[in-house]
């Protein structure tokens, strides 16, 4: 049963673009390179930015960033990165 009082579940697309995004920056990949490995056209990347689009759960490029972001989180456990600590960018 669920309460009246718990808010939504977060949008798990909209949640893994930014943090693809995210990761992106970080790691410095430019926006036409993160666009190949995540097989979209490089325009969605700056809508992805604008928060004017999102992947789509269960679609190609969904698998595709969240890969990514994994890379992204093993590489920045190796180098000792934390959210508040020194790491990937």
């Amino acid at each position: 049963m669920t309460r009246p009082d718990q808010s939504p579940k977060p949008d798990r697309g909209a949640v893994l673009t930014k943090a693809t995004v995210r990761a992106a920056e970080r790691l410095g990949v430019s926006d036409s390179d993160l666009a190949k490995i995540v097989g979209v056209p490089e325009g969605v990347i700056m809508k992805w930015r604008r928060r004017e689009d999102a992947l789509r759960e269960g679609s190609e490029q969904f698998r595709a960033a969240a890969l990514f972001l994994r890379a992204y989180r093993s590489l920045n456990a190796i180098v000792g990165g934390t959210s508040g600590s020194r790491g990937l960018g």
